[in-house]
């Protein structure tokens, strides 16, 4: 899906690349097929997306019987930090799928702590999600695993919720892995813009964090009246109806999570 996504009304950047400025630490393999290849970095992109990305092809080579091309290509993000403060924290990308419906296809894997790189799951994402699997009977290394498949021809941004996957204070890796059949091939993989943010809690009125509303947090909140929050702050817990300013429509609001008696 094309069309804009707000994963929170306040983001804070962690991370971002839109890889204009080369590509530090963001490694390539593959499993060795007869004809190996992996992604690489293109700085035309098609479909009216400007700038630079990473591209795996997805070549019409391989016959199904005896030149089989299955394999997987992979991309490994560096090593990246989790600020301690994170609590609900995302990671977006945004691309172009073009490849062999059901058969070719890709996914992203996540890695905890220098642990083994594990599948994302479909309920991990909040947005444009994996569209199908690739089939069990498949030569794909990727049989029964979700995937992006098939001609989008259009570019979209996912948002993946990495919240239920990994701590504030964690060090996560990232591989988007492509996974090929025997043969058959259309276009490929196209991948941009890819950042990891957290969103700023807001609009719950405990604007001294002791867990209650009280009459010092109306005095607080007081203060803030008419304060933009859209970038957090101290004055956040006051926009209560999460429109981007403390102001008198979020006072009812608070007035009735008062704590005092």
């Amino acid at each position: 899906n094309p069309e804009p996504f707000d994963a929170c009304l306040s983001p804070v950047t962690m991370y971002s690349d839109g890889f204009e400025n080369g590509v530090p630490d963001w490694t390539v393999s593959n499993s060795n097929p007869p004809t190996p290849y992996d992604w690489v970095l293109r700085a035309g992109l098609p479909w009216g997306m400007s700038g630079s990305g990473w591209f795996i092809a997805d070549p019409n080579i391989g016959d199904c019987q005896t030149d089989g091309e299955a394999a997987v290509h992979s991309l490994t993000s560096p090593i990246l930090f989790v600020w301690d403060e994170a609590q609900e924290f995302f990671l977006s990308f945004t691309h172009l799928v073009a490849t062999e419906a059901a058969y070719d296809g890709g996914n992203v894997k996540i890695s905890v702590n220098e642990g083994p790189f594990e599948l994302i799951p479909p309920e991990a994402f909040r947005y444009n999600a994996y569209n199908a699997a690739i089939p069990v009977n498949s030569t794909n290394p990727l049989s029964g695993e979700p995937a992006f498949t098939g001609r989008g021809a259009v570019w979209g941004t996912s948002f993946i919720e990495l919240s239920g996957l990994a701590n504030g204070g964690d060090l996560i890796q990232f591989r988007f892995d492509f996974g090929k059949d025997a043969c058959d091939g259309h276009d490929g993989w196209y991948l941009s813009d890819i950042a990891m943010f957290y969103c700023v809690p807001v609009g719950d009125g405990d604007f001294d964090q002791d867990n209650k509303v009280t009459l010092a947090d109306v005095a607080y909140f007081q203060r803030c009246m008419r304060t933009p929050v859209r970038d957090g702050g101290p004055c956040a817990p006051g926009d209560l109806d999460r429109n981007g300013f403390v102001d008198f429509f979020d006072f009812a609001p608070l007035v009735e999570l008062l704590d005092d008696p």
